[in-house]
């Protein structure tokens, strides 16, 4: 699978973060401020 990230990618977290018992997957970006 490919997934956008941006254009700089700096943190990956991977949990069930809704609670729909679906591993869900964050990225956090540095250049976004997110």
């Amino acid at each position: 699978m490919k997934y956008s990230t941006g254009s700089a990618p700096f943190c990956v977290a991977v949990g069930d973060f809704n609670n729909d018992t679906r591993q869900d997957i964050v990225v956090a970006n540095a250049d976004d401020n997110t």
